[in-house]
């Protein structure tokens, strides 16, 4: 067996509990369960989870044409 190589079953277990912890700049992606698991890990080392909400769009300026 390869070493990236998982049966489907488990991909979808383990997809559908990933939660993404956030430090500054850097974002990474753990199990729930680890997380919970190690809570006090995580945020003694400044980690903190994020929400997966898409980003609000900021609405456009326009620019006001010179007359000349």
């Amino acid at each position: 067996m390869g070493g990236d190589t998982l049966p489907t079953y488990y991909k979808g277990f383990i997809m559908s509990e990933l939660i993404k912890l956030k430090k500054g700049d850097k974002i990474i992606t753990r199990s729930k369960d680890s997380y919970e698991k190690n809570l006090v890990h995580w945020q003694f080392r400044g980690y903190e989870p994020i929400e997966d909400k898409p980003q609000e769009d900021k609405p456009k300026k326009t620019k006001k044409k010179k007359d000349d």
